[in-house]
């Protein structure tokens, strides 16, 4: 007699899930979703549909954690995210406006059923202008999804009436799309990000500017805010620092330095400046003690599930604005009709640099330089990295390494620390988990790294630490980890063969690994 075990996997569940919140039987869809999430306790889809089913079954708090805990899987989505911050402020401040009926003539129709999804609030608040600026020049009706611009200032566009046909932005030209003589979407369901050169906008920034007037709910709150800071001093200078959710992929981040060297040149010729910072990770504040700085926590002002409307508020209004490299700051600088001065940081040039909010691209990618990000750092990337790893660098901010390993590991995280950065304070400030990986750029500072990992060495928290030894000479590693058991190893095509602690060593990719790693990483 032969067995058939019929082996329901998570897809498969998450599937029926979906099949039945659709039926309307909710209690089905949320065992199917708890039964996932039982032997799947990550699975992020199984986190996001859970909530959905519990917000249409009227439960959100329930909703509301959920999507907490899917956000904090991948906090690189926008769903989640958006969806917590419309619960938590409709249970603050009521419902938003009612949306105005769709248009009759089936016709005249544009949508953007992702709104809300793709991205989160910098990018929605692109897509949205994006369609509605396309309705508005080509006579069309748009409609979208519930979203938090609907909270924020109080829209009230119809809701999708049908399913429609796709047009994903790589299909068309913005340009064209926003002339009057260009391409129509009519009965499309437009999809992008939409983060290219503003320029292909035109001159649409009053426009862009009127779409985004604070609503009646929030719009005491950012004047209270506002006042605050214009009382502490006469010139306002703005600065933001996204830490949060990045450093994964192509979102990197810009070192608290490279805003310290443009604040000092810039400070002394301003008249009562003052300093802001904008940031979702309230230790970065520290970085800008010596400009007794400000950040939302001292103004007093609380907007339940938008908080970050203050930060956006401030960027929008200060006389000298410094962006990170996202569209959260780089939308706010589209808004802002004051100020003089305008810079952003550059992945190449490793500084901030001067930019036109209205001609500029949305984001900055870096340009690699294949010399020296190298075969073998590819070939040890794909072969010793794994998904969810612990990753620290430490030496040039946005090197060629950090951006080869986040196109190889999009999902994850990469923390980037600067020459003569402390391990210990690192992770007694920001990381005490373990690190899987520690990568030292200059072999010149793998000395001080190891000194400055003692505590962390000396508890195991470091599995692997990878250095390179020029064509220019030969090194002796530090004898601490020879002390602590780490073993040595060198590669050239991601295979790894043993070198000898107290010889010279010669030029070549090598990975130091604690006992731990060599039980878990080294083929046999």
């Amino acid at each position: 007699r032969s067995k058939r075990h019929s082996v329901t996997t998570a897809d498969q569940l998450l599937s029926q899930a979906v099949g039945a919140a659709k039926r309307g039987d909710f209690a089905k869809a949320e065992q199917l979703c708890r039964s996932l999430l039982d032997t799947s306790p990550q699975h992020y889809w199984g986190w996001v549909v859970l909530g959905d089913v519990l917000a249409r079954s009227q439960r959100m708090a329930e909703a509301l954690a959920a999507y907490e805990t899917a956000n904090g899987i991948d906090p690189g989505f926008g769903g989640p995210f958006s969806r917590a911050a419309m619960i938590r402020f409709r249970m603050a401040f009521g419902q938003p406006p009612r949306p105005r009926s769709p248009s009759k003539q089936s016709s005249t129709r544009v949508q953007m059923t992702r709104l809300g999804s793709y991205g989160r609030f910098g990018n929605q608040l692109l897509q949205y202008a994006f369609v509605r600026l396309h309705a508005e020049v080509h006579d069309l009706s748009a409609e979208f999804p519930d979203w938090i611009g609907r909270d924020l200032f109080d829209f009230d566009d119809p809701y999708p009436s049908a399913s429609l046909p796709g047009a994903d932005e790589k299909d068309f030209d913005v340009s064209d799309a926003l002339s009057p003589t260009g391409g129509v979407l009519s009965e499309r369901d437009v999809a992008g990000f939409f983060c290219g050169s503003t320029e292909a906008w035109g001159d649409r920034a009053a426009q862009f500017r009127a779409l985004y007037t604070p609503g009646k709910k929030i719009r005491p709150l950012l004047d209270r805010a506002w006042g605050v800071i214009e009382r502490a001093g006469k010139t306002v200078i703005a600065i933001h620092l996204r830490h949060g959710d990045f450093g994964y992929g192509k979102y990197w981040i810009a070192p608290a330095e490279w805003y310290l060297a443009w604040l000092r040149a810039l400070w002394p010729g301003l008249e009562k400046p003052v300093l802001y910072v904008a940031t979702d990770d309230e230790t970065a504040v520290a970085r800008f003690a010596e400009f007794s700085p400000w950040d939302a926590s001292r103004l007093d002002v609380q907007i339940p599930g938008a908080d970050f409307m203050v930060d956006h508020h401030v960027l929008r209004n200060a006389a000298h604005v410094a962006i990170a490299n996202s569209t959260f700051s780089f939308t706010a600088a589209m808004l802002n009709e004051r100020a003089v001065t305008f810079v952003r940081p550059h992945p190449d040039r490793r500084e901030l640099v001067a930019f036109e909010p209205w001609a500029s691209r949305v984001l900055l990618r870096p340009v690699i330089e294949s010399s020296e990000a190298t075969a073998t750092d590819r070939a040890v990337l794909e072969r010793h990295f794994r998904a969810g790893d612990s990753v620290v660098h430490v030496g040039r901010h946005c090197s060629p390494w950090t951006f080869l390993a986040r196109s190889i590991l999009p999902r994850t995280r990469i923390h980037e620390l600067g020459e003569g950065a402390s391990i210990d304070q690192f992770r007694s400030e920001q990381h005490s988990a373990p690190i899987t990986h520690l990568v030292v750029e200059s072999l010149e500072s793998l000395s001080s790294v190891v000194a400055g990992a003692a505590d962390t060495l000396s508890q195991s928290g470091i599995d692997m630490l990878h250095f390179r030894v020029p064509s220019a000479g030969v090194a002796i590693i530090p004898r601490e980890l020879e002390q602590l058991g780490y073993e040595l190893f060198v590669s050239f095509d991601g295979s790894l063969t043993a070198a000898d602690h107290g010889a010279a060593l010669p030029p070549g990719y090598y990975i130091a690994m604690q006992p731990r790693a060599l039980k878990t990483r080294v083929e046999p």
